[in-house]
């Protein structure tokens, strides 16, 4: 197929050994342009992806224009390898919490206890590991987390720096044992911040990094680094990954040319129409156009979209065991096989060191926190499935679904999360997606994230979509006020939500968020941001 006019300007700038980025939407052919621009540039490129699949078909794809490689496989070839079978996995074994506790013999601090500490210190290397930090910090540990330990236990931190100072102590101590002990194995994104430290320069004349939006702070640092033609790709739209430590790479490279992929050749108009609306109240300049045709050669495979893991237990239930269906479950049932040995756990009166369940000991005490005004919706949801069936029968149905292959399957399940990247010619969105609160007195300010994820649910159809439709009223209704000036931005200027958004930006992109924003609200967040607030 000939280029499009706003592919060939990618291809043009690539041939002219320039660097830029590209902001693709859904279904854009951004795939078949990055292929298109590495025939077109001179010298040795390399392709980089998230994950090994995607390189696989690169491979093949980019042969003989460029090498198509995972970051992480760049990583083990240089470092992980050194590491022989102490990396993570079915011979090192996992680095879990409990593992920590028995290695550090850790001791409670206050309401935190010692499996609480390891869980803490464990997600603490985590974020510290996405970073571009040379070593763990304060700023990595996950205080959030640590506060809803300690409210978990009826207490509250009552020196949270402190408890900030020992987990990233902790941490330190846990990553200098990691790399000179010999028991403790090292994570796959351990020998990856290993290659990063070790500012390496890969032998290539041009990079083609694709998905842009979910990488990281110290993933952005290595690529920024390197002394070659640069071409970032990605949709912002769909950076839906902040809680793994993914930031909007995108978004935080200000200073290169930026080219546009509007037109989507997944959908047609009518399913376009839906993700502008969405599109249009997360800030989007560029319009989303559909590409109408005949796709009736696609046949009639369909998924169900949810955004909850918790909201897919009560699905199964039904069509699963009920209904006698053959369902499957995009991704597999680990994570929510994972949070179904939590709740047993608790229910026996014992910790668990599953990250949702950090500081509850008793079932008992995960029902009272579900139950307190504002408790986060999939708490409410997961006390609400528990109560309503048997572990057994939960468990059961996961089992009967972990055996069911997509192509044999009645019914296709998803979390929005996992559809990313996937698209099938029919979906139906759950009743669960995120629908934003345009009222005055609403208690939460626009959570752009998940409207993000909506879109992603929005775009995976190819012919056509059902449900949602509470969803695109909300969003419908949100668009009318935007463009009748109720609102400013495409997002509300929540002072505390901008606050807490600044910080996790570096400085040079702190302040360009800053200078975007209103004269008054800047010189708010500037008084709050001296006060270390």
């Amino acid at each position: 197929m000939k280029p499009t006019p706003e592919q060939q300007k990618v291809i043009d700038l690539g041939s002219q050994g320039k660097s830029l980025k590209v902001e693709a939407y859904a279904g854009c052919g951004k795939t078949a342009t990055l292929v298109n621009t590495a025939r077109a540039i001179k010298g040795k490129g390399l392709y980089l992806a998230f994950n090994r699949a995607n390189a696989l078909e690169a491979k093949k794809k980019f042969k003989g224009f460029a090498d198509a490689a995972t970051i992480h496989s760049l990583a083990y070839q240089a470092v992980g390898v050194n590491f022989g079978d102490r990396v993570e996995g079915e011979l090192a074994g996992k680095l879990s919490a409990y593992r920590l506790v028995q290695f550090f013999n850790y001791a409670a601090l206050g309401p935190i206890t010692p499996l609480g500490r390891a869980t803490l210190i464990r997600e603490t290397l985590s974020n510290w590991m996405n970073s571009a930090a040379e070593l763990p910090e304060t700023q990595h540990v996950p205080m959030e987390q640590a506060q809803l330990a300690a409210q978990a236990a009826n207490q509250n931190l009552s020196r949270p720096a402190m408890l900030a100072e020992v987990i990233a102590k902790d941490t330190r101590k846990l990553w200098e044992e990691i790399i000179t002990g010999g028991s403790l194995p090292l994570p796959h994104d351990g020998y990856l911040k290993i290659f990063a430290l070790q500012k390496p320069v890969f032998p290539c004349d041009y990079i083609l990094f694709d998905e842009a939006q979910d990488g990281n702070e110290m993933m952005m640092e290595l690529i920024r680094s390197q002394p070659c033609q640069q071409i970032y790709v990605g949709d912002g739209f769909q950076s839906i990954y902040s809680f793994r430590g993914a930031v909007n790479i995108l978004a935080q490279i200000t200073d290169l040319p930026t080219c546009h992929l509007s037109q989507s050749f997944r959908f047609g108009t009518e399913i376009a129409d839906r993700a502008n609306v969405v599109l249009e109240c997360l800030g989007a300049k560029v319009p989303l156009k559909g590409f109408d045709t005949d796709r009736t050669e696609l046949g009639q495979r369909s998924a169900m979209l949810f955004r909850s893991n918790t909201t897919i237990f009560s699905e199964l239930l039904v069509q699963v065991l009920k209904n006698k269906r053959k369902v499957a479950v995009v991704g597999g049932t680990k994570d929510m096989a994972q949070v179904l040995r939590a709740v047993e756990s608790l229910k026996a009166g014992e910790e668990t060191p599953h990250p949702d369940f950090v500081g509850f000991s008793r079932w008992e005490q995960y029902i009272e926190a579900a139950e307190i005004p504002g408790a986060p919706a999939d708490m409410v949801r997961l006390v609400k499935v528990c109560k309503s069936n048997p572990v057994k029968a939960l468990r059961y149905a996961l089992q009967l679904s972990d055996r069911v292959k997509e192509h044999e399957a009645d019914i296709v399940v998803s979390t929005a999360h996992k559809s990313k990247g996937r698209e099938w010619p029919y979906v139906r969105l759950g009743n669960d997606l995120y629908r934003p609160d345009n009222s005055p007195e609403a208690e939460e300010p626009f959570q752009e994230e998940e409207a993000r994820l909506d879109y992603v649910a929005l775009t995976r159809g190819q012919v056509g979509m059902e449900g949602g439709e509470e969803m695109m009223a909300a969003f419908l209704e949100r668009q009318a006020m935007l463009r009748e000036g109720q609102l400013k931005d495409g997002v509300d200027l929540d002072i505390n939500t901008l606050i807490r958004d600044l910080k996790s930006l570096p400085p040079k992109a702190r302040m360009e968020r800053l200078t975007g924003l209103p004269s008054d609200i800047q010189g708010k967040l500037m008084a709050r941001l001296q006060q270390g607030a």
